[in-house]
């Protein structure tokens, strides 16, 4: 069984984090809202977020807020351990398996 290491999310840090498992989570923090009647703050919860299909090809994609943008989980894996693709490559899985996010089935590549 593979360690389940969990990372800052670049650009999301303090906010989000991803696993070695393939996992995203959302840390707990204060967040500033408002409605129809005044501004307010809550505290969020610490939640692994439930990825939903992201496209006709099987990829899993979460929502981060702050700003708000969709991502694939895939994508978010390989940022937080791996850094920025190399111009012109990829996320791509070992397996061929779009749903298998764990950092050991995924690599840049062209």
């Amino acid at each position: 069984m593979e360690n389940e290491i969990w990372k800052d999310i670049p650009g999301y840090e303090g906010k989000y984090q991803a696993s070695a498992l393939g996992r995203i989570k959302s840390l707990e923090r204060t967040v500033h809202s408002s409605n129809q009647y005044s501004p307010f703050d809550f505290t969020s919860k610490v939640r692994t977020l439930q990825p939903g299909k992201r496209d006709k090809c099987g990829h899993l994609a979460v929502v981060l807020n702050d700003p708000r943008k969709s991502f694939g989980v895939h994508q978010l894996v390989m940022l937080a351990f791996a850094g920025e693709p190399p111009s012109g490559f990829y996320v791509l899985h070992n397996n061929g398996d779009p749903a298998d996010n764990r950092l050991s089935n995924l690599r840049y590549d062209t």
